[in-house]
């Protein structure tokens, strides 16, 4: 094993920390399935869905992501706690923010970046 008892301690105690209501790991986990559904959903509209056990029902992809959302809505406003709702909502509105603007800005802005990272590389670190 690489890791120590003393690795595996400081793991247990960090994974501990971050367990509660602000931090859950199935919040975490459900917040970056909704992100990537959001952004499949935004990107391809039109792309028919349908539900494991339910296949004879299809629905668009638009229209699964707003019945989605207006759902993790009216949970958050009516205090619902069977879900994360915000979690839900703050990965859906990442996704549909990343596929309308994050993936052109995030990528047509990252060539002083690697250029710098590219010299970092060749050159050593600048000394000054």
């Amino acid at each position: 094993s690489t890791f120590s008892t003393a690795d595996d301690d400081q793991i247990f105690h960090i994974q501990s920390s971050l367990k509660g209501p602000l931090f859950s790991n199935v919040a975490v986990n459900s917040g970056a399935i909704m992100t990537v559904l959001a952004a499949v959903c935004t990107k391809i509209p039109e792309g028919r869905l349908a539900i494991i056990f339910l296949p004879m029902f299809t629905f668009t992809a638009g229209n699964a992501l707003k019945a989605i959302i207006a759902m993790d809505t009216a949970g958050m406003i009516l205090g619902w706690k069977f879900f994360d709702h915000a979690a839900h909502l703050g990965g859906a509105l990442f996704g549909i923010w990343y596929i309308t603007y994050g993936h052109e800005l995030i990528w047509k802005n990252r060539e002083p970046l690697v250029k710098i990272w590219h010299e970092m590389r060749t050159n050593g670190p600048k000394k000054g």
